[in-house]
């Protein structure tokens, strides 16, 4: 219970700054992408590491949760006050504070919007290759604690290549630094690769120091529809053996593509599967690589193969892409986003089998992903089927993640929007790895006042 004088003393450490306790002000952020509505107690919109180690104190020393919130985009619910108590607003520490190009890095703080990144870098020739689909929303911070990678992992890999360092407040309110502004720190444990990925449980981060590339100088986007997902797999393969190291590569089924891309107008056919290939590097490269990139498409079947005519063009394209999910799932009331990863050599195995169970479970299916690593992202919904079929949701979430198992794959907890909190429990995993994950939170975080465990 935060009383009066809990109050007194938030208001205290944040100085000039209000506690926003209005209800109407409470009630815009009671929800997140998740569309659960939980609204918390309090709002606090801290602008200093200082201000939030104080306010971590103080709630580690009275014993109420703090949810921290960044650009709230995940459909997981992980930015809703569930428990009630206090949500922390990182948005008012949105600044870049230091951008090296003699050390090729940047330092940042948790609020930055992630396109903004780029943005600013651009005029020093830099670039920070992560780029989620929704970078123009979502905050850096919350791509940390997630480990959200975005569509370039197939050349520039993962949001770990590029973290070099952290500061992060843990309770009863200790700030803590890890990691440097250089490629290399082996100095005591990596505890920037703990932070990342831990998703606020067990410690709230407050500053990033991000390693970066010079700036590619072009790019050349490329556009071809094939018989189906399976088909289209072959591609990435026949690709690396001539040496052709594309920058994006991204496979949609037929729904993905019609419903989600909406704003391409495109048209294909039932089966069919949209494949957008990017290249990016020097110019005479890229060119060079663009033309045997539509050429060896052609050889594997691809109909319809366009090369982007220009910057415009391409950036169209990847924006359609960055607001697939979004269009896929604007009209549906109820819907489950599952997460898998399949080794290479059975992606076209997986898809053959999901085709073959998805017409048994009475649910609508649409598949999309990032081809050159394996990762698949399937909505599951129900919308022209009415209640009955909602219920029929979960049966084919379960058959794709035994199918994924089955073939050496694994899976992430799924995403349920329009069902009750806790409805699905994850996926089976290493109960030696889950008994690790809660004795390290119980270190961290002993009387449990951050993010809870799922």
């Amino acid at each position: 219970m935060i009383d009066r004088e809990l109050q007194k003393q938030l208001q205290e450490i944040l100085e000039t700054e209000k506690l926003l306790v209005a209800p109407q002000t409470l009630s815009s952020f009671s929800r997140d992408a998740s569309g659960i509505c939980s609204p918390p107690s309090l709002l606090l919109q801290p602008q200093t590491t200082t201000q939030i180690a104080r306010i971590v104190s103080l709630a580690h020393k009275h014993h109420f949760p703090l949810t921290i919130r960044g650009g709230d985009t995940a459909p997981s619910g992980g930015a809703m006050a569930t428990r009630g108590g206090i949500l922390l607003s990182l948005s008012k520490m949105s600044r870049v504070t230091e951008i090296s190009s003699r050390n090729m890095m940047v330092v940042v703080q948790p609020g930055v919007i992630t396109a903004q990144i780029n943005a600013q870098l651009k005029p020093h020739g830099l670039f920070y290759p992560i780029d989620p689909a929704s970078q123009d929303l979502c905050t850096i911070g919350g791509n940390v604690a997630t480990r959200a990678h975005g569509l370039h992992g197939i050349k520039y890999g993962t949001i770990d290549n590029y973290l070099l360092g952290l500061e992060a407040v843990v309770p009863p309110g200790e700030i803590i630094r890890c990691g440097a502004k250089t490629i290399k720190c082996a100095t005591g444990y990596r505890l920037t690769d703990l932070l990342a990925g831990s998703r606020g449980q067990i410690g709230i981060i407050t500053e990033i120091i991000l390693k970066l590339l010079p700036r590619p100088q072009a790019q050349a986007s490329l556009m071809a529809t094939f018989g189906g997902m399976g088909q289209a797999c072959r591609v990435k393969e026949v690709l690396h053996k001539k040496g052709i190291r594309p920058s994006r590569m991204e496979l949609m089924d037929h729904r993905s593509a019609h419903s989600g891309l909406v704003d391409l107008n495109l048209s294909l056919s039932s089966g069919q599967a949209l494949l957008l290939v990017e290249l990016d590097g020097e110019e005479s490269m890229v060119q060079k690589d663009a033309q045997m990139t539509g050429k060896l498409l052609v050889e594997q079947g691809g109909e319809g193969v366009r090369l982007a005519q220009d910057e415009r063009e391409s950036d169209r394209w990847w924006q359609a892409r960055g607001t697939l999910l979004s269009h896929l799932t604007e009209q549906e009331d109820a819907f489950l986003l599952l997460t898998t990863i399949i080794p290479g050599a059975k992606a076209t195995r997986f898809f053959q089998k999901v085709a073959e169970a998805s017409p048994r479970k009475g649910a609508d299916l649409a598949i999309f992903g990032h081809l050159g690593e394996g990762r698949w992202h399937s909505v599951i919904s129900a919308r022209k089927h009415g209640t009955a079929a909602k219920r029929a949701l979960p049966k084919l979430a379960e058959a794709i993640h035994k199918i994924a198992v089955s073939l050496g794959g694994r899976n992430r907890p799924l995403y349920a929007v329009g069902f009750a909190a806790g409805a699905f429990p994850p996926p089976p995993g290493d109960a030696g790895a889950e008994m690790l994950y809660r004795t390290l939170k119980a270190s961290f975080d002993p009387r449990g006042i951050l993010q809870p465990m799922e």
